[in-house]
């Protein structure tokens, strides 16, 4: 049975979540309710859930420091966030940790229960998955097939729930991990696509070969260590480091040290450049995974925590503030970029950056977070033209914030070279005369045309300049703003006029007119006599 835990501090929102959806149906049992995230961490470490639905304003631990924990210890556990602010800065912050969906309130059953059925469906497809792993276990004769990289392989980079299970497989390739306490060490190879190719004409099997060799023997020193590489990743070995109770932190600081000689050391050696990421001791083998992923966070994000080669887990988690740019940035930046001042757009960004540099506390993970924030709003940018950053022949942005390992300052260059290719393709549209933004306002207008609308309110909606989108608008429709709008609502007066059963009053407020006097100064001004008149005429 599937476990979920409901975490929200209004006890009337814990209540309708428990009626709102059909848990039987879905095959979830209501693992508890907590009203905070200290609560809730007590409960999912004592009742293990696999879904937590989760607040993000909470007292004493709100959502995002839940999520962070969660993200530390349970790496597993499906996390569906609940809120009542729809601001994109908290639905980012949630997605960074891992957040499997984001459901705004008030809370709708449809939402509720789609994402809970995705969750399961998940769930269960990982189950069967590993199912389908230790079904493979117990055949006798996949000697070849289950070598013991692909066994230790999927031992770090899968979730299990079964010790006992994870033994004998590891026993029947006389595989041993009976240390008192293992940590997991990622070795990032940096450029192993560019050595192989260039000194081992792209045989990647002997590039591996003479890496593991070289590796192996630098820490032989080392008892109790396990290295092999990490067979769904060309540029990836893993290395597991077997502790006594015994040994302390003097210890593992002096592995720490020597991990920086051996980097050195194969450098020369083979021209291999190795980055090193160290996961948090473990004692139970269900812990292996949640130690690998926390090595490659930490060789993920050692570049914005400092500038080595080895990192440490705790590094980066102890780094726990986060960052939420103004609105007033966000805006600044898309109407620079909308109307195409380069120079204070590329500021903007640096000053930005530069801000978040200077703070040794921010999480890694916000300032990817705020990269991404500024790419999505570029593309806001973008959109009245069709286009999108990914079409601007730089690459996939996203994918290379999200995984690459960047300084503050490369990350800051990044978004900077997306703000001028933007706005280098903005003004090649316009120079060309293909702007499809005007068409894009005039579809809007052509549906809101009954609303309140004005010039500037366009213009803030396309971050664009008001003076400029008067003059465009004039070149590509032949008319004023306002004299488009008005033609557009005396038109559907004269379609309304049609019903003698509608009242003046209510077609001067259909067409966006709140004052009937004006609404028949505008109509006769237009059509030489008065809306009464026209009707009478077309009777």
């Amino acid at each position: 049975m599937i476990r979920a835990l409901i975490v929200d501090d209004e006890e009337w929102t814990r209540i309708s979540l428990c009626k709102q959806a059909d848990w039987k149906a879905l095959g979830i049992e209501l693992a508890g309710e907590a009203r905070n995230g200290i609560s809730a961490m007590e409960l999912i470490r004592e009742r293990k859930p696999h879904i937590v639905i989760t607040d993000i304003r909470m007292p004493a631990m709100d959502g995002i420091q839940l999520m962070e924990l969660l993200h530390a210890e349970f790496p597993h556990v499906l996390i569906i966030v609940i809120s009542g602010y729809s601001d994109f800065e908290y639905a980012r912050k949630a997605l960074s940790f891992g957040a499997f969906e984001y459901i705004l309130k008030p809370i709708e059953t449809e939402p509720l229960m789609s994402a809970l059925e995705r969750a399961v469906d998940k769930l269960l497809h990982e189950r069967e998955r590993q199912a389908d792993y230790v079904d493979l276990y117990r055949k006798a004769n996949l000697s070849e097939l289950l070598s013991k990289e692909k066994v230790l392989t999927r031992l770090v980079t899968s979730t299990a729930s079964d010790s006992k299970e994870i033994e004998n497989a590891l026993r029947r390739h006389d595989i041993l991990l009976d240390w008192p306490r293992t940590a997991v060490l990622a070795i990032e190879v940096a450029n192993f696509g560019e050595i192989s190719a260039r000194r081992y004409k792209q045989d990647k099997d002997l590039a591996h070969f003479v890496l593991a060799n070289v590796i192996g023997e630098l820490f032989r020193k080392y008892p109790r260590t396990i290295l092999f590489r990490n067979i769904g990743k060309d540029n990836e070995l893993i290395l597991l480091k077997g502790l006594d109770e015994e040994e302390d932190q003097t210890n593992m600081a002096s592995l720490y040290e020597d991990c920086r000689l051996i980097i050195d050391t194969v450098k020369q050696a083979t021209q291999f450049e190795l980055n090193i990421g160290i996961g948090r001791e473990f004692t139970e083998l269900t812990d292996i995974h949640r130690s690998y992923v926390q090595a490659c966070e930490a060789v993920q994000n050692a570049e914005l925590v400092h500038a080595s080669r080895v990192t440490h887990f705790d590094e980066v988690s102890s780094r726990n503030e986060y960052y939420i740019y103004p609105n007033d940035k966000e805006k600044a930046l898309l109407y620079y970029v909308g109307n195409q001042y380069k120079g204070q757009a590329v500021a903007l960004v640096a000053g930005l950056f530069e801000e978040m540099k200077r703070n040794a506390a921010l999480h890694p993970q916000s300032i990817r977070s705020t990269a991404l924030g500024l790419i999505f709003a570029i593309n806001q940018a973008l959109s009245p033209y069709q286009a999108s950053i990914n079409g601007l022949g730089i690459g996939n942005a996203e994918n290379t914030i999200r995984s690459t390992r960047l300084t503050v300052d490369e990350l800051s260059a990044d978004v900077q070279r997306i703000v001028i290719a933007a706005i280098d393709y903005l003004s090649s549209r316009k120079k060309t005369g293909s702007y499809r933004g005007v068409e894009e306002i005039v579809e809007y207008l052509g549906t809101h045309f009954h609303e309140e609308i004005t010039l500037g309110g366009v213009a803030e909606r396309y971050f664009l300049n008001p003076a400029y989108l008067s003059r465009i608008f004039k070149n590509e429709t032949g008319q004023t703003f306002n004299d488009y709008v008005n033609t557009l609502r005396l038109e559907a007066a004269t379609r309304l006029l049609k019903d003698p059963t509608l009242k003046m009053s209510a077609v001067s407020e259909m067409t966006g007119y709140m004052s009937e006097k004006y609404f028949f100064k505008k109509f006769k001004e237009h059509y030489g006599c008065t809306p009464t008149e026209y009707r009478n005429r077309k009777a």
